[in-house]
This record gives C-alpha cells, sequence and structure tokens, in this order.
C-alpha cells in the first residue's frame, strides 16, 4: 500500500527563481507533500528544467499547473478546479499556500481584462482573490499544525504609496516610467497586499470560519520575483539594490548581504513547517527570513483599524466576492 500524502502545497510563480527553489526545498525535505506548482506558461524551459530537478530527487507527488494572476477568470478556474479534486479525494487538502508569484514593470500598461492595473492586479487582487477561492480547500484539512498562507513581501513596501493606483491611470499605453516611479509602483502593491491580506486573516478569526494562519515573509532579496512586463534597465537593476539597502534598518544588523534565492527558500520552508503558534488579533507575525516580527510594528498600516476593514470590503467587492461571507469588523 502506498504511503498516503500528507497535503498539499501549493506555490504560485514556481518556474521563478525563488518559487523554483522553494518548491525544490519542499520536493526534498518534505517528499510526503504533494506540490501543485502553478507558472503563467507551463510549456516553459524553466518549467522544464525545474520538472526534471524534481524528478532527479526521487519519486514524488507535483504537477504544473497553468495559472495567470493579470485575469480573474483564470485564479477562479483554477481555484474551483483545486477545490472540486480536494472533495472528491484526487489530491490532499491544501496545507500551505505561498503568494510568490510577482510582476514589476517600468512602462504604463494597458489595463487587464478586469479593468485593473497590471501591477497591482497581479500582486495584490489576485493573490487575494486565490486564498478567498482556495478556502474550501483549506478547511478539508486534518492537519493538527494548521493551515497557512505566505505571502513573499519585499522591503521595497516601505516606498509603497496607499493611493499610487487611484493617481495613475491615464497614462499613455507603453510609455516608459522613471526608475523611482516603477519601483514605487511595486513596493504600493506589496504594500497593499500585505495590509489586505492581513484583513483578511483577523476577518477569518473573529468569525471562526478557520484556523488559518496567514502572514508575510520578507526574503530580502531583490530579484525574487517571477517575471518583468518590461526588462528592467540597468539604472533600475542598480538602483533596486540600493533602495533595498535602506528600508528596515532592524533587519540590516541580521543580513549583512543581499540573500541567495537558495538562503531566503531556506527560510519560507522553515516558517512554513515548523510548529507555529496561533496568533491573537493584533498580534499577527511578520517574518523577516526567519527572524519573527508583531506585523503592527513592521506595517504600521495594520493598526488602522477602520481603514483595514474598508480596504476589505472594497477589494471584496473589486474581485467579485460577497462580503457578507468574509467580513467582520477588523
Amino acid at each position: 500500500m502506498a504511503t498516503p500524502l500528507n497535503g498539499t502545497v501549493v506555490i504560485t510563480g514556481a518556474s521563478g527563481s525563488l518559487g523554483s527553489k522553494i518548491a525544490l526545498k519542499i520536493a526534498r525535505r518534505h517528499p510526503l507533500c504533494h506540490l501543485l506548482l502553478t507558472a503563467r506558461d507551463v510549456w516553459s524551459k524553466k518549467v522544464e528544467v525545474l520538472s526534471e530537478d524534481i524528478r532527479s530527487l526521487g519519486p514524488r507527488s507535483f504537477e504544473i499547473a497553468k495559472l495567470d494572476l493579470a485575469s480573474f477568470r483564470s485564479v477562479r478556474k483554477f481555484a474551483k478546479s483545486t477545490v472540486d479534486r480536494v472533495r472528491i479525494g484526487d489530491i490532499p487538502s491544501i496545507q500551505l499556500l505561498v503568494n510568490c508569484a510577482a510582476i514589476a514593470s517600468f512602462k504604463a500598461d494597458a489595463f487587464t481584462e478586469d479593468g485593473f492595473d497590471l501591477v497591482y492586479q497581479t500582486n495584490c487582487l489576485a493573490p487575494f482573490l486565490l486564498t478567498i477561492d482556495l478556502l474550501e480547500a483549506f478547511r478539508l484539512s486534518d492537519g493538527g499544525n494548521g493551515t497557512r498562507v505566505i505571502n513573499i513581501g519585499c522591503s521595497l513596501m516601505s516606498h509603497g504609496k496607499l493611493d499610487y493606483f487611484d493617481n495613475h491611470t491615464s497614462r499613455k499605453i507603453d510609455s516608459p516610467l522613471g526608475v523611482d516611479e516603477g519601483l514605487i509602483r511595486f513596493g504600493s502593491s506589496k504594500l497593499l497586499l500585505n495590509t489586505l491580506m492581513y484583513a483578511l486573516r483577523r476577518s477569518l478569526a473573529m468569525t471562526s470560519k478557520i484556523d488559518l494562519s496567514i502572514f508575510t515573509l520578507d526574503p530580502t532579496r531583490a530579484s525574487y520575483s517571477s517575471r518583468h512586463a518590461t526588462k528592467t534597465p540597468a539604472k533600475p537593476r542598480m538602483k533596486t539594490g540600493l533602495l533595498l539597502a535602506i528600508p528596515y534598518m532592524t533587519q540590516m544588523f541580521l543580513t549583512n548581504m543581499i540573500n541567495s534565492a537558495s538562503r531566503s527558500a531556506d527560510a519560507v520552508v522553515k516558517v512554513a513547517f515548523d510548529p507555529l503558534k496561533h496568533d491573537r488579533i493584533g498580534e499577527e507575525k511578520y517574518f523577516v527570513l526567519e527572524d519573527e516580527y508583531y506585523v503592527r510594528d513592521m506595517v504600521k498600516l495594520t493598526n488602522d483599524h477602520e481603514f483595514m476593514e474598508i480596504f476589505l470590503r472594497q477589494s471584496l467587492m473589486d474581485v467579485g466576492v460577497a462580503d457578507e461571507e468574509i467580513v467582520s469588523p477588523v
């Protein structure tokens, strides 16, 4: 009789530099997990290499699934298929979701088919929708260590602006963005994602709908994202390294260099599988590599409960989810 699998691990952006390392390390250290790895192009060379690397470890349960975060339709299709498969026992219930996929762009992009800025939808709204649409697959888990969602953060959040995507809607398509603005755009999307996901976690906890731990992990790296809408010119590449050395000065006492993708993946896997104490509301965790902080100290915006609730409700409307099923005061 085959040994039963422990649970399903979903990783978005699995063909990227960080996502692929996370997938490989989980496959190596937790061989009884089923890996559900997503990519926009499932036939790419990167996906082929990743598949070969996992197979080289020996018998493993894994698959590559198509998922385009620039399309809510794609997100819903993937989530529905996954939930249906969990229900019928085709794959184990979800134990872990790693929202790793992200995009940076240094040009004005056309809006997505859903009507949103490409960077905002890919980095914020789509991971939010994916998490919500997978809740049923999390609920079916019987694991004793709790189910988890890890959002890959970025210290560029400290350069983010809450209203960035409200104020940049009329540019000529394909017109170039300045270096600073491209980085602020990316940082804003990550700031809003992390704020939104902590708001979701609090709402789920208060309604007792599911015991789901949601938190951010900052890998303290400049270039972990899965893809770029435009090739990053030399100046932004250089400046990214400089900007990432400035925010979160506390982390600089812990990390003296920009980490490799492998080092960052080690931290993700450790946090994903180590025993985790259930957080009370207001004491949610934020990780810089393996080091643990309170999110209230790292992302000050999470202390504004009124904003958190308003933002959660608005985002639920944006992705087409009825707020009665999710929202309670946060």
